[in-house]
């Protein structure tokens, strides 16, 4: 068995032992070669935190991934303007979450967005859309 022996004092087995330290990829999933390979064993509230953390970072992700990446390709915004402020309002009215839900409240933002096509400065709303003749 070779050992050596790093500049910051840890001890290094040098001997070919094959340590396998997988998966390594963009997601931080791969602690469990660190512990194996550290001889840790970590308690299962920990685990469950972990778990936790993880599938919150999956469910951010995705929503990261749709509404800010992939919605765009589905999504035509420039749609809104021919929408009726009113049946908009009608429809937001059934939920307590939208006091805003006025016909002036809609028609208000659908002039925003009119002022914003019509400033030429789409950028990503220009071209992805499947009205878009490309």
């Amino acid at each position: 068995m070779s050992v050596r022996t790093t500049p910051n004092g840890f001890k290094l087995d040098t001997s070919g032992q094959r340590v396998v330290v997988d998966p390594v990829t963009r997601i931080e999933g791969h602690m469990r070669c660190v512990e194996d390979a550290l001889g840790i064993q970590i308690p299962e509230n920990a685990n469950s935190i972990r778990n936790i953390m993880q599938l919150t970072l999956q469910v951010h992700d995705h929503l990261v991934h749709f509404y800010h990446l992939h919605a765009l390709d589905w999504v035509n915004p420039v749609n809104a303007l021919k929408a009726d402020p009113k049946a908009t309002s009608e429809s937001q009215m059934v939920s307590p979450h939208h006091p805003k839900s006025s016909p002036g409240y809609f028609r208000d933002i659908q002039n925003r967005l009119k002022r914003f096509v019509e400033s030429g400065q789409l950028g990503p709303f220009k071209n992805g859309y499947w009205s878009n003749p490309a």
